[in-house]
């Protein structure tokens, strides 16, 4: 018998200190400056009678399924709960601090720039990785489960689903391209998915909340900042106070930012604070009402299930392409000058095509935690919209079952577009020439598998509780 389900949840602050340097944008010039919301991570615990299940949501840009591996290690030490029961999932907080080593590539490094460019005329830095906030970033992380799982009561909850309009598809086109600019008749989802959880005598326990949405408000922005997220979290934790744990998870959002643009409504700009205030008391109140809305009902059992895959590349640029593009700093077939991390990309395929090394995919995690008739599916990364919303519907078809789907979850493979968007690449497509890992796009045929995938393991869940 798996039994009725209990519940601990606890929130930490996890704010770096001014001077941190910043994720999610490469061209920064220099640290942070100033602090002007704080960042934090949430742990909900959840528990039956044999099984015990973690849930994080962390305001960093993203994590390695190498670090998540440690924290599972520390919080497996510290309480028991298995490190497959533990999902960690990043909220894409384009203004918190540098979760990536980019320090290999740096000017000076060692590493030579094509088409005669020296070093020194390479004015911008790459960020630097705070190893000290990090490490102290995984205790906090640590601890916060650790303290949840001392706190299980008895809960109630279910789901309710609000509406809000800051997202927009950002794949428009522009000159018969795809470029980072509105289109209104993308694919959005705007919808709020709450998790309301209440104590047996009614009062609030906790809340979840889910947006699919990047959290790139302020593009030029120096100070740290959890984006919309963090107003909105507070203006719900305001109406609730210290007894009600509010956490966030990230949608798939992978082709989605938010709807901030200048007069002509054609190209995007970057918000203001009070702008993304307002945005948060918006959003906030759509919690509140969403959550007051929903009658909870009994849970019944707890489950996690996770597997390894392996998300296969399309076909690589050929050892001919990457030796003409080297040699004049530009593509051949494009005419586009190389980047230093275009360049410190192609030097790398390049070395592992002629050592015949080059991998044929990239390999990952997949995760699902079950809460009762809750669901979270974790994806490894920046995906696009149509695999969450494909996940969320085949589920609730398949098995009677209500889906979070939580991008940015155990690890970051960059970003996977869906079938349908492949063909019209622009930048997400494009954007491994950025990564010193992968030789070309996740192919066709990715969205099935990971979905598909995704629904076994929902299935297993429900044959181990």
């Amino acid at each position: 018998m798996s039994g009725k389900v209990r519940m601990g949840a606890v929130k930490v602050n996890i704010t770096p200190p001014v001077g941190t340097h910043l994720g999610g944008y490469g061209n920064r010039q220099r640290p942070s400056y100033d602090i002007h919301d704080d960042l934090f991570a949430s742990a909900h615990v959840f528990a039956d009678e044999t099984t015990t299940v973690a849930v994080v949501g962390a305001d960093l840009v993203d994590i390695s399924l190498q670090r998540t591996r440690a924290i599972r290690k520390k919080i497996a030490a510290a309480t028991g709960i298995p490190g497959s029961h533990v999902m960690l999932g990043m909220t894409h907080a384009h203004s918190g601090p540098n979760t990536k080593d980019w320090g290999a590539g740096l000017p000076g490094a060692g590493v030579p720039y094509p088409g005669g460019i020296p070093d020194e005329d390479l004015t911008y830095a790459l960020p630097i990785l705070d190893h000290d906030y990090l490490a102290e970033l995984e205790n906090k992380i640590t601890g916060a489960v650790a303290m949840a799982a001392q706190r299980l009561r008895p809960v109630v909850g279910d789901i309710g689903t609000g509406e809000y309009g800051l997202a927009i598809n950002r794949r428009g086109e522009r000159n018969g391209e795809v470029v980072n600019c509105p289109r209104p008749d993308g694919l959005v989802d705007h919808s709020v998915p709450v998790l309301r959880f209440d104590a047996e005598n009614g009062h609030p326990a906790g809340i979840i909340f889910n947006y699919a949405c990047h959290p790139t408000s302020m593009s030029d922005n120096y100070a740290i900042s959890a984006d919309y997220i963090g107003p909105s979290r507070s203006f719900v934790e305001e109406v609730y106070r210290d007894d009600c744990v509010v956490g966030f998870l990230l949608g798939c959002h992978g082709d989605i930012r938010p709807n901030y643009t200048d007069e002509t409504g054609s190209r995007f700009r970057s918000a203001t604070f009070p702008e993304l205030e307002r945005e948060g008391r918006i959003m906030g109140a759509e919690v509140v009402k969403t959550r007051e809305r929903i009658s909870p009902r009994s849970l019944e059992g707890v489950a996690a299930a996770s597997t390894p895959i392996v998300a296969p590349y399309s076909e690589p640029p050929t050892a001919e392409y990457l030796c003409a593009s080297l040699e004049s700093g530009a593509y051949p077939d494009k005419g586009r000058g190389l980047s230093f991390s275009n360049a410190r990309w192609a030097q790398r395929i390049l070395g592992q095509l002629e050592a015949g090394t080059l991998a044929d995919g990239l390999e990952t995690e997949l995760q699902v935690i079950r809460v009762g008739h809750l669901v979270f599916v974790g994806f490894p990364g920046e995906f696009f919209l149509e695999y969450g919303m494909e996940t969320r519907t085949r589920v609730k078809e398949q098995f009677g079952l209500d889906v979070v789907h939580v991008s940015m979850a155990n690890d970051m493979i960059g970003y996977v577009a869906s079938d349908r968007e492949i063909p019209r690449r622009g930048y997400e497509v494009g954007s491994f020439h950025d990564d010193e890992l992968a030789p070309s796009y996740f192919d066709y045929g990715t969205q099935g598998l990971f979905v598909n995938r995704a629904l076994e393991l929902v299935g297993e869940t429900l044959a181990n509780s």
